[in-house]
């Protein structure tokens, strides 16, 4: 098996069977039995999700589908870490259970897992801003390559390996990089990844395999704690504190400074619970250590917590609307 596409779910049935079904009709279309399969871990859903995959095999009885459930909710790290060890494929793509391949997408995907010699290759089915590479210059699935994260990150934008549909990924290397710890991060992926190409040159390849739905995100209003804290702690456990050029550090943390008062707010409103942990929690302490690769960050950080924590929330809300 070349390929397994591999989709962590949780109650969201509908947007499960629309992308599901177009993945099977691709792979029933293009006879890709041997080459692709499908593997779908669910959380523990309430709703029709089980039965929806049932029906789809039953349809579809030729396709290679895996699957796994937990009886409960076990978060999505979890989830995300049973479906890619439940595959068999050479590489893994994941996709979103919200996310549909485009026309001939499936087939493409394989395409590209003829030529790769790396363990990862970012893709571009979710842009990111803020980075310096103008992508819609580039032809279609022109490859650059990067000497290093850190590099490749300030071209296509430090958000960009977040998304889990942007890289393309040797599933013996995930196996290999795995570490317990980092299943408690809310971006595993971004963190494997990271393991993966550390002291490594990175691929990005201008290649885009699916339409992205972003109407419904699971993380809501807890969003900005995310980008705070654990998207902070994964690139600078990643790849940031190995840069000596503090410049280049800062001008990463800028972007997830931003979420520091949003969170917090958001966390003394009761719209994101308060959380422990080294990938959660909003405490003075946790944010300096996260910031840790710089020290203007770390002073930026902890006037931004004493401001977010003591300010009036009106005062807030007016000047984060």
């Amino acid at each position: 098996m070349k390929l397994s596409i591999c989709t962590p779910t949780w109650n969201r049935e509908s947007f499960l069977r629309l992308s599901l079904k177009q993945t099977l009709l691709q792979i029933d279309a293009d006879q890709l039995w041997d080459r692709v399969e499908v593997c779908i871990s669910d959380n523990g859903s309430t709703d029709n999700t089980v039965e929806t995959i049932e029906i789809l095999k039953v349809q579809h009885p030729r396709v290679q589908i895996q699957q796994n459930r937990f009886q409960t909710n076990q978060g999505y790290s979890k989830n995300m870490d049973a479906a890619i060890r439940s595959a068999n494929g050479e590489y893994v793509f994941l996709n979103g259970d919200d996310d549909t391949f485009r026309a001939a997408g499936v087939r493409d995907l394989l395409q590209q897992c003829e030529w790769i010699t790396q363990s990862v290759v970012f893709v571009n089915n979710l842009r990111n801003g803020n980075g310096s590479l103008d992508q819609s210059t580039l032809d279609a699935n022109e490859s650059l390559d990067f000497p290093n994260v850190t590099t490749a990150l300030l071209a296509i934008g430090p958000f960009h390996p977040t998304f889990i549909g942007n890289f393309i990924l040797r599933r013996q290397a995930y196996l290999d990089h795995f570490d317990e710890r980092l299943i408690k991060s809310i971006y595993p992926h971004t963190a494997i990844v990271f393991e993966i190409l550390r002291d490594s040159q990175v691929n990005f390849r201008n290649f885009t395999c699916i339409n992205v739905d972003d109407s419904d995100r699971h993380i809501g209003d807890c969003s900005a704690r995310g980008t705070a804290v654990d998207a902070a702690r994964v690139q600078t456990e990643g790849h940031l504190l190995t840069l000596d050029n503090k410049a280049t550090v800062f001008q990463f943390y800028k972007l997830f400074l931003r979420s520091v008062p949003r969170a917090i707010l958001n966390q003394r409103t009761g719209k994101c619970p308060k959380a422990g942990g080294r990938y959660a929690s909003l405490s003075f302490g946790n944010l300096c250590n996260v910031y840790r690769g710089s020290r203007l960050a770390q002073i930026v950080v902890v006037n931004l917590w004493l401001i977010a924590s003591f300010a009036p929330k009106s005062l807030l809300r007016r000047v984060l609307k």
